[in-house]
């Protein structure tokens, strides 16, 4: 074993959220980040009217709903709150940016 020093230094993990908390995102990358949550909240929502579908077709109509109805709508509801959430995202971003009506 060897008796060299180390040249790390330790920093406290308030310093290091402080240091994170004071540098926010590039437009460009809210941007991004913002399609993407548009497109995750578009599937979410198209598999969540599958389910929804599939589970009213499999059902008779003089039976209760299927087990499965609720969950279509909670994946529906997920899904268009996923959306909202990018789309309020992208265009934030976007007025940062400077987009003008012409240019998106």
């Amino acid at each position: 074993m060897s008796n060299k020093k180390s040249n790390t230094t330790v920093v406290s993990y308030k310093t290091v959220l402080d240091t994170r908390a004071k540098t926010p995102l590039p437009a460009a990358a809210r941007l991004r980040r913002g399609k993407n949550l548009i497109a995750v909240g578009t599937i979410i929502a198209i598999l969540g009217i599958a389910v929804y579908s599939t589970t009213m077709l499999i059902g008779d109509m003089n039976s209760e709903p299927v087990k499965f109805l609720g969950e279509g709508l909670i994946l529906i509801g997920t899904g268009l709150a996923v959306w909202v959430i990018g789309a309020i995202k992208y265009l934030n971003a976007a007025i940062d940016i400077g987009y003008t009506d012409d240019s998106i």
